[in-house]
């Protein structure tokens, strides 16, 4: 290779490096890689430099991942409209497949509320128990760390819950999308769109708005003298 050609080549790739980056980021593994770690302990003595840091990095997450699932909607309305309706859907065999389709999904979602509700409903509970104790007695500062103390614990817990399902939830996500677009192509004639990111995306958007409600369990006033 002459010297020439080598030094175009080389431009080449550092001037592509950073979209060979961004495509090669695009899987479920790379986004949890940019999650921040679970705090160790209650967050009732955070600063605010801390809090700016956490919730902006999830801010720049949440908006990546946000503007792949709206342009990805967008390409899979613009493949639908290209598309034929089928005119041999209601033959007895597409049928058949349809409805093998759809009892496949009804697992998948039957199992992901499953996950769901497992995770989210404990919180919940234990989350009205604290307020409940606390109801009345957050006029004094002790009391009002107290709650933010149980209920920061018990969010935290929650979240790790949360984070030790998503490996699931993902595979689940993916095996989702893939019969729902087997069963979009049982409609339409031509339809060849592959939905890359879809409903696993969706929990991991739904993971990180769980994750920016971490520090709002901190009291507002938790400078204000004690008796006020």
């Amino acid at each position: 290779m002459n010297k020439s050609l080598f030094l175009f080549s080389f431009s080449l790739v550092v001037l592509l490096s950073p979209f060979i980056s961004l495509f090669a980021q695009q899987t479920p593994q790379s986004f949890l890689s940019k999650f921040p770690a679970l705090p160790q302990q209650h967050v009732c003595d955070a600063k605010d430099e801390t809090i700016i840091k956490w919730n902006d990095k999830l801010l720049a997450l949440k908006n990546e991942m946000t503007a792949l699932q709206m342009n990805e909607r967008k390409l899979m309305e613009q493949a639908i409209s290209d598309a034929q309706p089928r005119t041999d859907m209601f033959e007895p065999a597409n049928v058949e497949r349809t409805q093998k389709l759809g009892k496949e999904t009804e697992a998948i979602e039957n199992e992901i509320t499953t996950i769901i509700e497992g995770i989210s409903t404990p919180f919940i509970e234990k989350k009205f128990g604290i307020e409940l104790k606390y109801l009345g007695l957050l006029e004094q500062v002790e009391q009002r760390k107290n709650r933010c103390k149980e209920i920061s614990a018990a969010r935290l817990n929650y979240l790790a819950d949360y984070q030790n399902k998503l490996d699931r939830l993902i595979e689940l996500g993916v095996a989702g999308n893939k019969l729902s677009d087997e069963m979009i192509r049982t409609a339409y004639t031509g339809y060849s769109f592959r939905t890359q990111y879809g409903l696993w995306l969706e929990f991991l958007i739904g993971y990180a708005n769980e994750l920016s409600y971490v520090y709002d369990d901190i009291p507002l006033l938790n400078t204000e003298p004690v008796g006020k």
